[in-house]
């Protein structure tokens, strides 16, 4: 807590919630896990106006910050470690309450984050109550930082349970040197986390010999491999938190079955898996000790000391561009744009990789962006401050030009193209708005051909700047990835001509063309899903929403359009169940609602149709739809009068909609009272002298309207 004499260099902090406050004297490093996905979006600009570095523990947590925008450039790896003299095989074991041979071995706070929900399920699954196994569960926090949330209420309803297999449950602190002395006691440790910031009682345990089963994916891949853990397949799932995040958020999910597997695998071959804790032990032991940790820090804040300070950008100045290079490399484009924007330009690095998701790391981007144009090219390529002043110009010089691409020519002018090409690339911020904002599937740099061809598609136009000197990637070098997500582009398009031509049948090919080339390109199966659906193929357009549902079983949207293919393929349970689902992820969908009390009413329950026409009405009161079929089914279901009553009030704030003028006066020619059911026809012939049933109302006489 004292002020350090003499001038300080570094103030290093580490603290939650974050501080992002500058220090009085030296440059500012953040120390700050974040293991969800894209950060919170009120941390964005204070990191890049107020913290010189952040240093994050593992590779997955630092491609948490580059994927929401931040310069890779001030993102370190700073590794946690461990005490290789309290941490190595061969200690003594501690005396535990149990006389089970073998022991698996929790540590760590009995959190959802932490997986202990899924390592109780799977290790009841596994084994009975007279199996030779016991599970310890060393629980922290449960006084202190994790008070209230963590599962000791459901691990000791466990072992009150005769039927579980024994479960030892320890919750007092012990010091460090006893936690070594508990991995040793202990045969495997298991840690199925949805979420981490490195693990270090993960590396803890391995240094001392233990072999380790935990989750594949997230922060622990930095030091467990194949050879050296038995990693569990898991999948990201989609959060939510209270504050916005600046994209997709996400934690990781275990395999629940792979999980169970692996603890019959260790049990059942104790001598396979302590040959892995060896090859563990000796890796962690030479890799990840506290004095590579230092050594590692130090690295980080000789690069940090060799950068000038950090400057924040005047007060009131926005950025007049953004500018994102692709990949490494020395490139002067950044302060060519500088020079020929005369301003501020926000600057953005990103990595390449099979990992790395182009896509989702331009949309971060976007939306951290304020200023009205966004330049995206290869930072291996130049370009130079003449050539971004003509792209520049011919983007002022025509307000309807969204993208404007580099490319080579036998003669210097401005073309209108479909795709911009394979060098630098300038895009329209209101462009990108009005679209939506980039699509975040795309891998490769084809997310700026799938933006090209959305802005077309609302009006705007795409041109190139064709020069004789210019760089740009040959079509040759593009690696597969790149072109294959560029052909699924081009025959999504090639779909939508064929389409608007009357030609059903090309259609069909080209989208399926797209889907073979990229399988997750959910535009390509939406349009051939409701081209099926067109021609009444409504199974087949089923089979792919089922698709599009196992892409992101986390989409509300997804689960209502497969409902809407199974309602119409007349697979009742089925479309009953995804409309379910829908709801139970988002329960303020109306439309959703209409559809499944269409679907209750078809099949005869009609009070639980009217239940959710209800719960419709109260999320979105004087909806239309919502108001026609509570009234019909009404009627319907011997209840005319109120649906009258419900025709007439939505009426009196739209008399100009002539259905809904048709069905009241059915009602009323059926119910009364005539006088009002004359007038009503009387109103709809001043609007419509041809509707028939107002006709017969009028002149009864005439059995076919016609007079």
């Amino acid at each position: 807590g004292q002020v350090p004499a003499g001038e300080v260099e570094f103030h290093l902090r580490h603290r939650w919630p974050p501080d992002f406050d500058r220090p009085p004297a030296g440059k500012l490093v953040l120390m700050q896990p974040w293991e969800f996905g894209r950060i919170p979006r009120r941390w964005f600009e204070p990191l890049q106006r107020q913290v010189d570095q952040i240093w994050a523990y593992t590779a997955y947590v630092r491609q948490c910050y580059l994927d929401s925008g931040i310069d890779p450039g001030r993102v370190e790896v700073v590794p946690l470690g461990i005490d290789p003299e309290r941490f190595r095989p061969g200690l003594e074991p501690l005396p535990l309450a149990t006389t089970k041979r073998f022991r698996f071995l929790f540590v760590g706070g009995t959190l959802h984050r932490k997986g202990i929900d899924l390592l109780l399920s799977a290790y009841r699954a596994a084994f009975r109550r007279d199996d030779e196994v016991c599970l310890v569960i060393k629980d922290m926090g449960t006084r202190t930082f994790y008070r209230g949330q963590h599962a000791g209420a459901v691990i000791e309803a466990m072992q009150a349970d005769p039927s579980c297999p024994e479960i030892l449950y320890l919750t007092e602190d012990l010091p460090p040197e006893q936690m070594s002395r508990l991995y040793a006691a202990c045969t495997c440790l298991v840690h199925p986390y949805r979420g981490e910031g490195f693990g270090l009682p993960v590396a803890e345990a391995m240094a001392c010999g233990l072999p380790v089963i935990l989750t594949a994916g997230g922060a622990c891949d930095d030091f467990c491999s194949a050879e050296t853990a038995f990693t569990v397949p898991s999948r990201r799932v989609s959060v939510r938190f209270e504050e916005e995040t600046a994209g997709p958020a996400w934690l990781l999910e275990p395999d629940q079955e792979a999980l169970q597997a692996r603890l019959l695998q260790v049990f059942r071959d104790p001598a396979a898996a302590a040959e892995v804790g060896e090859r563990a032990s000796a890796y962690v032991r030479a890799q990840f000790t506290w004095d590579q940790a230092a050594a590692r820090a130090e690295e980080a804040l000789a690069r940090l000391a060799a950068l000038p300070p950090l400057s924040d950008r005047p007060a009131g100045v926005e950025p007049r561009a953004g500018i994102v290079l692709l990949g490494a490399g020395d490139s002067a484009a950044p302060a060519a744009l500088v020079e020929a924007t005369g301003g501020q330009v926000a600057r953005f690095v990103l990595e390449r990789g099979e990992d790395r998701v182009l896509g989702e790391q331009l949309e971060a981007v976007r939306q951290r962006l304020s200023g009205p144009v966004l330049a995206v090219g290869p930072a291996a390529i130049a370009c130079g401050t003449a050539t971004f002043r003509r792209l520049l110009a011919a983007l002022e010089a025509d307000p309807k030009v969204a993208v404007i691409g580099l490319a080579r020519g036998s003669v210097d002018e401005v073309r209108q193209v479909e795709y911009p090409g394979s060098g630098w690339v300038l895009i329209r911020t209101a462009a990108l708005a009005e679209i939506g904002g980039f699509e975040p599937s795309f891998r490769t740099a084809a997310v700026l051909d799938e933006a090209a061809r959305q802005c077309r598609r609302r009006g705007w136009r795409v041109v190139t700047l064709t020069m004789t000197q210019v760089e740009e990637v040959a079509t040759s070098d593009l690696d597969r990835p790149w072109q294959l997500e560029r052909e699924a582009v081009r025959a999504l398009e090639e779909g939508d001509r064929q389409r608007d031509q009357g030609d059903r049948d090309g259609a069909e090919v080209a989208y399926r063309r797209a889907l073979a080339a990229k399988e997750e390109y959910v535009e390509a199966r939406l349009v051939l899903a409701a081209l099926l659906q067109e021609g009444n193929r409504a199974n087949e357009a089923a089979e792919l929403l089922e698709g599009l549902v196992r892409l992101d079983p986390d989409s509300a949207r997804a689960h209502a359009l497969l409902g809407l293919a199974q309602f119409r393929a007349e697979e009742w349970e089925a479309a009953r169940s995804s409309f379910e689902r829908a709801l139970a992820l988002n329960p303020d969908d109306v439309e959703t609602r209409i559809n499944l009390s269409v679907l209750e009413w078809s099949q005869g329950r009609a009070e639980a149709a009217l239940g959710h026409l209800e719960r419709a009405a109260a999320l979105a009161p004087g909806h239309r739809e919502v108001i026609v079929n509570t009234g019909l089914i009404q009627a319907q279901a011997g209840n005319p009068a109120a649906a009258v009553a419900l025709f007439r009030e939505y009426l009196r704030h739209h008399a100009e909609d002539l259905e809904v003028m048709g069905i009241l006066l059915d009602l009323l020619v059926e119910q009364g009272p005539e006088t009002e059911a004359r007038e009503l026809a009387e109103a709809i012939l001043a609007r419509d002298p041809d509707h028939p049933k107002a006709r017969a109302v009028v002149q009864p006489g005439d059995r076919d309207g016609r007079g």
